[in-house]
């Protein structure tokens, strides 16, 4: 694949982490947080009127700490296109294990990312 003058070819994980951060084992029971499925997000929107549970409560698979900037794609039930762009607050939102949670690095645009990844 050609590039245009002035730029150059990079390897996806020079742009952006991927699942960068977690809960853990050690996470508190009492940790509440606003928790994103895989039925919240499609076709580029998500649902901000998510639930708010807590830890003990919640599905095994509410593992992935998300941030504003961050960029969800469902790996799973690749045919209802679960993919978005979180550009609001995202104090305690926390996604399900069946999304990629991508992490632009400081170097990169997360519109890019975004475009990107579902062009």
């Amino acid at each position: 694949m050609n590039v245009p003058d002035g730029w150059k070819k990079v390897k996806f994980k020079q742009l952006a982490h991927i699942d960068k951060k977690s809960l853990g084992s050690k996470t508190s029971r009492n940790y509440m947080f606003k928790y994103i499925s895989l039925s919240d997000v499609d076709h580029g929107h998500i649902n901000y009127d998510l639930p708010v549970i807590k830890f003990s409560d919640s599905p095994s698979r509410a593992r992935r700490v998300v941030s504003k900037g961050d960029v969800l794609f469902s790996t799973v039930r690749p045919n209802l296109e679960g993919y978005c762009r979180i550009t609001e607050a995202a104090n305690n939102l926390i996604a399900s294990t069946g999304f990629a949670v991508i992490t632009p690095k400081t170097n990169t645009d997360a519109e890019y990312i975004s475009v990107f990844v579902f062009a």
